[in-house]
């Protein structure tokens, strides 16, 4: 028996379309989930507004935050304010959302180059 049981649960899962988002949905579908991954097109998580859209949209009992302002190596060190600033603005927006819209479980998933050193 999984740890999480998600069979039948709405997951909003952000960062979708990243690489680690990418195959985490495969693995949450075979877990019976209901994945809903909306790419930065269709939402932009800097917008506090149109993150609470998509929570009331979705209505996820559970989250899995994958969502990075992110490029490798050298887009961090090209862009190492702005990749502060939106990865801030994103885990903020997605936390507060989560939040206000009740879900069971929250996973942010990170990694230290999200928030460069030397910003």
């Amino acid at each position: 028996m999984p740890l999480l049981d998600l069979s039948e649960k709405r997951v909003l899962l952000t960062g979708g379309g990243g690489f680690l988002g990418g195959h985490l949905q495969g693995k949450l579908e075979a877990m019976g989930a209901r994945v809903a991954a909306p790419s930065s097109a269709r939402c932009d998580l800097r917008d506090p507004q149109a993150c609470q859209a998509l929570f009331e949209d979705a209505q996820p009992e559970v989250v899995f935050h994958c969502a990075v302002d992110g490029g490798g190596i050298g887009y961090m060190r090209a862009n190492p304010g702005s990749v502060l600033a939106h990865n801030t603005l994103m885990n903020t927006h997605v936390l507060q959302s989560a939040l206000a819209a009740g879900v069971e479980r929250f996973v942010g998933v990170s990694s230290a180059c999200v928030y460069p050193r030397d910003a």
